[in-house]
């Protein structure tokens, strides 16, 4: 894929900016994955593609069992997931990326994957004597235990949040989880201690690069409704009423926020003098229009760097 991407660019054909990551995925590629990663950076670093972060699968998914949970599953004693890295190896990799300057990036499902996680980043910033130079971010996080709310803002670790999964989904997930589904993606608690939040697409099967599913706003309707695109706007919705977003706190995480995990808030992520003219001009007005059919908004216009990359949605 970065090779692909790397003939567009040297071609000048890249019609967007590309930050790329190494991904750990088995234990074995730990004693490699930071040389790896620095290897890809130097090979593929451009003006327009940015390669500098390490990406952790620690844990799995609530529908296998396999997300790690402080407690066990509902219909599944004695099985609480598990975890790639332990707290000791997290931290000893937190201490090298620091080092190196490059970022961390963790998928991070369960509530014990969470904890395991932010204890890391605790230990790093007492070995270090210092707040990490690093941006670390957690993704996905479907469950948070209320203890550990508000460790995000204090230990400046980024909760990177998928929103388009953010519909309801008790039925689905009630006989894993019991009464902890109430609660799915605690978004509003971390916003409200002052936690940097950001939000993401995530898509695994090929049929959801044609459908919209990775379109940010597919994101930013589920995340203002806590209900699918598909829901009925009178339908059950998911959580607390107030984990339904405000579309200013999307669009800004979509922005801004996104701007700040990727270390490129003194260049992108809002329109300012200096700042790099990067920018969408839509035809509708999400503030104002349908909220159940913003899934379907399409940039008329892309502009990277000043210069026009795209038009009326293609």
């Amino acid at each position: 894929v970065y090779a692909a991407v790397n003939r567009l660019d040297r071609a000048g054909r890249l019609p967007q900016r590309y930050f790329g990551a190494y991904t750990l995925f088995l234990r074995r590629d730990l004693p490699g994955a930071i040389a790896s990663l620095k290897a890809l950076g130097e090979r593929f670093n451009s003006d327009r593609v940015r390669i500098d972060t390490l990406k952790v699968y620690l844990d799995g998914v609530i529908e296998s069992r396999t997300g790690h949970l402080l407690e066990d599953y509902s219909d599944m004693p004695g099985n609480r997931g598990g975890s790639l890295l332990s707290r000791e190896e997290l931290t000893a990799l937190i201490l090298e990326l620091d080092r190196e300057g490059l970022h961390l990036h963790v998928h991070t499902i369960g509530d014990q994957a969470v904890r395991t996680t932010l204890d890391a980043v605790e230990d790093a910033r007492e070995a270090l004597g210092r707040p990490q130079r690093i941006r670390i971010a957690l993704t996905h996080l479907q469950l948070i235990d209320r203890d550990d709310w508000h460790r995000f803002a204090e230990l400046e670790v980024i909760a990177q949040f998928t929103p388009a999964w953010h519909g309801h989904d008790v039925p689905f997930y009630e006989d894993a989880l019991g009464e902890r589904v109430t609660h799915t993606y605690p978004v509003r608690p971390l916003l409200d201690s002052g936690a940097v939040v950001n939000f993401s697409s995530d898509v695994y099967f090929p049929s959801e690069w044609h459908d919209g599913s990775a379109s940010p706003f597919t994101g930013m309707q589920v995340g203002h409704r806590r209900q699918f695109r598909e829901d009925a706007p009178d339908g059950p919705r998911n959580g607390p009423e107030n984990e339904r977003l405000p579309l200013e706190v999307l669009v800004d995480g979509y922005t801004r926020s996104g701007a700040w995990q990727l270390g490129q808030e003194a260049t992108l992520g809002t329109l300012e003098p200096g700042k790099r003219a990067d920018f969408i001009v839509l035809d509708e007005d999400l503030f104002t229009m349908d909220p159940s059919i913003i899934h379907t908004v399409k940039p008329d216009l892309v502009v990277i760097d000043g210069t026009t990359v795209s038009t009326d949605g293609n």
